[in-house]
């Protein structure tokens, strides 16, 4: 299936909406802030504020069920719970003190599976999930032009593929995923059930400001955003 593997970098790719709005704090420990997992298990919430910690002095900026972006330089919106675990456990032996990016909940949505029946081709490229935590599974690394990923509107570049048909796709390879493909009738839709990636809900606003702007800026290496990280 050629349409698949073009390279990503020769694709017109479409990214999750750029997030506003980002809070940042930096916190000595102990930080008194417990995480939960996801509804899709990808990232974690917020789940408690104790009055014992460093967490308790940045309220109310810090909300219950606000979505951990980045702990210091980890970037955490995809990565399954227990790599967010992980994360977390480097950023408190690094100590003492360690920057968290958290996304309020009034500007979270989506986030949960979904599943959709595309012809082949599909239309998307796919690479491994894996990076230094080991995790595994696919994800979808390109949207082809026009393509039936494409033409289906809901299909996005990030998005974790948890199965095609009956393959279990949380623990495959690429090339595993690939492979099962090249053996399927191609006259047959394909079912695939996804986890989208966060989206973001907000209005944007006009300001008029003089130099120097006094804001701090951050360009996200992924996705090309740049995001207002200090004021």
């Amino acid at each position: 299936d050629k349409a698949m593997q073009v390279h990503k970098t020769n694709e017109r790719v479409v990214r999750p909406f750029p997030a506003i709005d980002v809070v940042t704090v930096k916190l000595r420990e102990p930080w008194g802030i417990e995480f939960s997992p996801r509804s899709s298990n990808l990232g974690a919430l917020v789940s408690s504020i104790s009055p014992k910690g460093s967490a308790f002095k940045a309220l109310p900026r810090i909300e219950p069920e606000s979505m951990l972006l980045r702990v210091n330089s980890d970037d955490c919106r995809l990565r399954v719970y227990t790599s967010v675990q992980r994360v977390l456990e480097r950023a408190r032996d690094a100590g003492p003190i360690t920057t968290f990016q958290l996304l309020p909940p009034r500007f979270i949505q989506g986030g949960k599976h979904f599943t959709v029946r595309l012809p082949l081709p599909l239309g998307v490229a796919l690479e491994d999930v894996g990076d230094a935590d080991e995790e595994s599974g696919v994800r979808i690394a390109a949207v082809t032009p026009n393509g039936h990923a494409h033409q289906h509107g809901n299909i996005r570049v990030n998005m974790r593929v948890r199965s095609i048909n009956d393959l279990d796709a949380t623990r495959a390879t690429v090339t595993d995923v690939y492979a099962y493909l090249s053996k399927l009738d191609k006259t047959k839709p394909v079912t695939l059930e996804l986890a989208s990636p966060y989206y973001i809900i907000g209005k944007t606003k006009t300001f008029k400001l003089t130099l120097p702007l006094g804001l701090g800026l951050e360009e996200d290496n992924e996705s090309g955003h740049v995001y207002v990280m200090e004021v």
